[in-house]
């Protein structure tokens, strides 16, 4: 039977964790982390350092601070930037310990009173992602209980600094992806295996005079319609056919396509499969560009070719 304060203990917690949980941005999870941190922990400043996560055994810096005063941070940062890699056997333990070092001898050199320092380390699946620091007036002992509590604050912080991260990364990557879509010269569409538009980039809504908001949602069918088209598979023969199954190459249609308003421009339209893990078709990538020069080329080409043709006769 739990304690009235290990039960208050242990609601506490599970109130700090579903905090984190409920937060996806990196820099707000790191605030709420000092900040409960410090709660827990009766501290007065806080800091957190995480590893840089292009640099395999990379280096630390300074992501977050808690009422830290700026002379103690520029000490830390350059205790991050001098400390080196860690070993592949136990880096948490080494960078812990090289840290701890450092921080005694920046406390004496620079009169801080370090004596009430915790350090927990964050960590998932056995990396090492970041260090937290809190600060305290008094150096008092834990019980083990209370360590054991911090320990699981430390592992549900690290989860959320994680699932940060990722979503950070991801959401740069759809701006990137968003960037280079608005931005090509050609008309490109994404859609599902069941041929749902997903996205319609500027150039297509400038080639076909339909908007990505009245694109997206609608059917690859309703909006890529032929006036006449060259001899070879559209689309839908080609899936009939059993692509992209049987080869995984892009498919090639070229033609009239007819435009809201009803007239035609000549386009030549590139369909790229993505399969999932299973190997099932995800999506769809069309490029679509506009061969009316091309065209046009090809016929003053041919033209100049009868006319000499004519006057060699």
């Amino acid at each position: 039977m739990l304690t009235d304060y290990r039960i208050r203990q242990r609601d506490h917690l599970l109130e700090i964790v579903r905090a984190l949980t409920q937060r996806l941005d990196l820099d707000a999870v790191l605030t709420r982390i000092l900040r409960a941190a410090s709660e827990m922990l009766q501290a007065e400043a806080g800091l957190i350092a995480l590893r840089e996560e292009d640099i395999p055994g990379g280096r630390f810096g300074l992501s977050a601070h808690y009422r830290v005063s700026p002379e103690f941070i520029l000490h830390f940062e350059r205790i991050l930037r001098e400390a080196p890699s860690a070993p592949s056997d136990d880096p948490t333990a080494y960078v812990i310990r090289e840290i701890e070092r450092r921080l005694h001898v920046v406390a004496r050199v620079g009169g801080f009173d370090l004596a009430g320092t915790v350090g927990l380390p964050l960590e998932t699946r056995g990396h090492l992602i970041g260090l937290l620091l809190v600060f305290r007036a008094t150096a008092a002992p834990y019980a083990r209980n209370e360590r054991q509590i911090l320990q699981a604050f430390a592992d549900h912080a690290a989860i959320a600094v994680t699932n940060a991260r990722l979503y950070e990364q991801v959401t740069q990557e759809k701006r990137q992806l968003d960037a280079i879509l608005d931005g090509s010269a050609d008309g490109i569409l994404i859609m599902d295996s069941g041929h749902h538009l997903q996205r319609w980039n500027r150039a297509l809504a400038r080639l076909t005079g339909t908007s990505a908001s009245q694109a997206v949602g609608s059917g690859h069918d309703e909006l890529i319609r032929w006036d006449k088209r060259e001899p070879g598979p559209d689309l839908a023969d080609a899936e009939a056919r059993g692509w992209p199954f049987g080869q995984d190459a892009p498919l090639y249609v070229e033609g009239d396509l007819i435009r809201s308003n009803g007239t035609p421009v000549a386009v030549g339209i590139t369909y790229a499969p993505i399969f999932d893990r299973q190997h099932r078709l995800a999506h769809v990538v069309a490029n679509i560009r506009d061969i009316t020069r091309f065209r046009e080329a090809e016929e003053l080409k041919s033209t100049f070719i009868s006319i000499i043709s004519h006057e060699l006769k």
